[in-house]
């Protein structure tokens, strides 16, 4: 296993390790780089004549200056993820089967992690992954209680190609089993670098550089920040909440998120339904122009329906 997925798995300090009507959708946010999240706070360092931290607007790649000196590091960014989702009622839970598709880029996928109802568990990963368990919030600075992350990775060497997920082709199922209902959570993708050429060689050269330089560099090469953020279908929604308060707080959510845009009136139209009934006639009534709009509606109507 390559030495960053150690390191995160490490740093962590603890990764712990009937179907009735099918609803099948497929999610397709546009991916944003998670850039310097609020709870950052570097540590004090001095900061020194002509020493620089930025990201490069044509690249998304890290640029630092110091001591005459110019540093630049590939950050794991470069790729397109896209999550394809089933989810089916099993018994009292939710039964989460998910696809993951690069679309494009120059790096290959082999680490997700989901922000999803705690208790969620995996029942089955496909070949060359696998589940590495719960962690702590605070690795994808989860400010949500109810939530808690879960995390796959390639199991596999970085020399060994086979199954690696390169732009073009994609991996599944990855099965989630949950009592949490339906609605929107984040998931951060990280593309592979080669461990063996440009990672260490970059990565060494800030050391070179200030303290400062040093610090304020780790806010972009820390996860989640050196990864994509897009958005899924998953188990979210405590299924003892009022069903009523938690859609309409997930409406609110996605209608204002720049993918749900078209629809945002709808979005916001329905939250104001006053009853179940209410809101379930309203979803139906807005038409999805995406299939992410699509497949958000459909799962905010099983939610309600459960």
């Amino acid at each position: 296993m390559r030495h960053t997925l150690i390191t995160l798995i490490i740093a962590s300090a603890a990764l712990t390790q009937a179907q009735s009507a099918q609803k099948t959708s497929v999610m397709r946010a546009e991916p944003a780089t998670v850039n310097a999240p609020a709870t950052w706070k570097p540590e004090p360092g001095v900061r020194q004549p002509g020493d620089s931290v930025q990201i490069d607007p044509s690249t998304g790649d890290l640029v630092a200056t110091g001591g005459g000196q110019r540093v630049q590091v590939t950050r794991r960014i470069h790729h397109t993820p896209r999550f394809s989702v089933q989810f089916v009622k099993s018994g009292a839970a939710v039964r989460y089967s998910y696809g993951l598709t690069n679309l494009g880029g120059s790096q290959h996928i082999d680490l997700f992690t989901m922000d999803v109802f705690k208790g969620s568990l995996a029942t089955s990963t496909p070949h060359y992954w696998w589940f590495l368990g719960t962690g702590d919030p605070k690795i994808t600075d989860n400010q949500d209680e109810r939530l808690a992350p879960v995390m796959w990775g390639r199991q596999a060497a970085d020399d060994d190609d086979n199954g690696k997920l390169r732009p073009g082709t994609q991996a599944g199922p990855f099965v989630l089993e949950s009592k949490g209902l339906p609605g929107l959570v984040k998931v951060f993708t990280e593309g592979n670098k080669d461990v063996s050429t440009s990672s260490p060689d970059e990565e060494a050269q800030l050391t070179k550089l200030s303290q400062w330089v040093l610090e304020q560099s780790h806010q972009y090469l820390r996860f989640p920040a050196n990864a994509i953020l897009s958005y899924t279908i998953g188990p979210k929604i405590d299924p003892s909440a009022d069903r009523l308060s938690s859609v309409r707080t997930e409406l609110l959510y996605a209608a204002g998120l720049p993918d749900f845009a078209a629809i945002h009136a709808g979005l916001a139209a329905a939250a104001s339904s006053t009853s179940v009934t209410a809101m379930r006639q309203a979803i139906a009534g807005i038409r999805g122009a995406s299939a992410s709009q699509v497949s958000f509606l459909s799962a905010m109507e099983f939610t309600l329906s459960f």
